[in-house]
């Protein structure tokens, strides 16, 4: 008689067997993204797909290490097989990526709706990547390695050996890896990974259902408005910029003059502001946020009343008018606009349209307003790595100017250029919001704040773009630009010293956390919540 005998291994072996099983066969959607945007046409997009295979097994190694432990491993690496095959079919065919929404969806779909999804290539393909390797597992004998410590060491030693080899494979491409993913086009690409994307996208999905049965957190109850007699109605326009470094801003000394319109007005530049975060996710919910950048937590804040709603509790009447990826939650409850649903596609890239669209019909909101008014201009400004596509024409100051996403290929003079241009657009924005807030004068005591988000790396120390972690994150991306414009009017009935705000420009250290309390301030809302402190008007004030 025949006789089987089955396969065996050891423990690393199977966990290295298994990383490299789902490197090649159940990232095949990943894979195929991957050569179709680099195109394979020269020697550095073979290099860098290289790169992603051993960035992606190391990663794989790792994570097996961790995972793949004791009686469970079997079962785990099977059930990780179905799914991993399935989501990988529906990306390679139907072109789909799995997030939160997408599992939500999947979750949500009818057994009559799933049945219709299955085919003969659906199941052709499930039992090539899921129930062969499957079987392969389950007759494959394990032997453990003893005594446990050993066992131990062994796995510590995969994990320790797999992040040096990811590490020297990341490292020489690392510009690469980041104009990549970072790229308009190329962001979504990480969806495609498999186990990633439906463990990340399921512990994202069970979070929000943790979040929705938290009680939100009402702050500022007690507010009130104090309305003075005599005094004009405020209009107060709050410009947020997006990537904008301080150092680039010729109002700062930088030698090539990027604010010549700024330049001529009356402003107050503060010279040490910084910023909450390195993203947008981070630091627009962050600055209207009551807490600080130390004690900041994202989890509470999504649920936590913001500046604008106090403001909002006191009648003070607000609109956000939304130019880049989405306000991040803090409009969600008041009223708001985005230039994308409004303007057609072909004035707005990539669903961001230029700055200057956003003072499309503010003259005729302002001039219907009765009370305290507080806009907001959340702007695109700055953001890479597509830098010529935030400004138009006209501002092309500086050239010759990079006109690629793929900055890599573009010299270091062209790439600074291009954001320079940036610059120059956000100029020309801020300066038009001051114009438009003059021409309400006899009607409104108006000002203007405006600061940036975050800055931006273009290159120093071979950094580009912005997000790194706030404790190692370089000062370009920290150090960012803030800018007031006070209407006399406004100096005037808020009792302003201008003197005193050019002196705590110049000298103090400002950041994102002054805004909460400065903006409760400027509208003179009452409210144990605001910190006097941190009012940057406060100290300015005669009593």
């Amino acid at each position: 008689m025949l006789s089987f005998r089955r396969l065996s291994c050891n423990n690393i072996v199977f966990i290295i067997v298994s990383a490299a099983v789902f490197t090649f066969f159940q990232n095949i959607a990943f894979l195929n993204k991957v050569i179709h945007l680099l195109n394979m046409d020269d020697k550095s997009s073979y290099l860098l797909i290289c790169s992603f295979i051993i960035f992606l097994f190391c990663s794989l190694n790792i994570l097996f290490s961790l995972l793949l432990i004791g009686y469970l491993r079997k079962p785990i690496i099977i059930l990780l097989l179905f799914l991993s095959a399935l989501v990988d079919y529906f990306s390679y065919f139907y072109d789909i990526y799995i997030d939160k929404d997408m599992i939500k969806n999947v979750l949500q779909t009818t057994v009559g709706e799933a049945s219709s999804l299955i085919t003969v290539k659906l199941i052709t393909w499930i039992i090539v990547f899921a129930l062969l390797p499957s079987l392969l597992v389950a007759v494959t004998k394990i032997n453990i390695t003893k005594p446990w410590h050993r066992n131990l060491c062994l796995r510590l030693t995969n994990i320790i050996l797999s992040a040096i080899i990811l590490v020297a494979a990341f490292y020489p491409f690392y510009d690469k890896y980041v104009f990549f993913i970072k790229g308009k086009t190329n962001n979504q690409i990480v969806k495609l990974i498999t186990p990633y994307n439906y463990i990340e996208g399921s512990i994202r999905y069970v979070k929000e259902l943790y979040k929705k049965r938290q009680p939100f957190i009402h702050i500022g109850q007690d507010a009130k408005r104090e309305k003075i007699a005599g005094h004009k109605k405020k209009l107060l326009i709050l410009v947020v910029g997006e990537t904008s470094r301080a150092m680039n801003f010729s109002l700062n000394g930088y030698q090539k003059e990027t604010n010549p319109l700024l330049a001529k007005q009356a402003i107050i530049n503060f010279h040490n502001a910084t910023s909450c975060g390195t993203a947008t996710a981070v630091s627009v919910p962050c600055m209207f946020s009551v807490m600080n950048r130390v004690n900041y937590k994202a989890s509470i804040a999504e649920r936590q009343d913001n500046v604008l709603d106090i403001l909002s509790k006191t009648g003070v009447n607000l609109l956000w008018k939304e130019n880049d990826e989405g306000c991040k939650g803090v409009c969600n409850r008041i009223p708001n606009i985005e230039l994308k649903q409004i303007f057609p596609k072909e004035q707005c890239y990539a669903g961001l349209c230029f700055d200057s669209s956003l003072l499309t019909g503010l003259d005729d909101y302002i001039k219907a307003r009765t009370d305290d008014t507080l806009i907001v201009l959340h702007t695109n400004g700055s953001h890479g790595p597509a830098y010529f596509r935030r400004y138009q024409k006209l501002q092309e100051k500086f050239i010759p100017a990079c006109s690629t996403s793929a900055v890599e290929t573009c010299s270091k003079e062209e790439l600074i250029n291009a954001y320079d241009n940036t610059i120059v657009n956000v100029d020309y924005v801020l300066n038009e919001v001051i114009e438009l807030l003059k021409k309400h004068a006899d009607q409104y005591s108006t000002a203007m704040f405006y600061m940036s988000d975050h800055g931006e790396s273009l290159g120093e120390k071979g950094v580009f773009l912005h997000g790194a972690p706030y404790i190692i994150a370089p000062k370009e991306q920290t150090q960012i630009p803030m800018i007031f414009w006070l209407s006399d009017s406004f100096l005037k009935d808020q009792k302003i010293n201008k003197d005193c705000m050019f002196e705590q420009a110049n000298n103090l250290k400002v950041s994102h956390d002054n805004l909460f309390h400065s903006l409760l301030g400027a509208m003179n809302v009452v409210t144990n919540v605001y910190e006097p402190s941190l009012d940057l008007f406060r100290a300015c004030q005669s009593k």
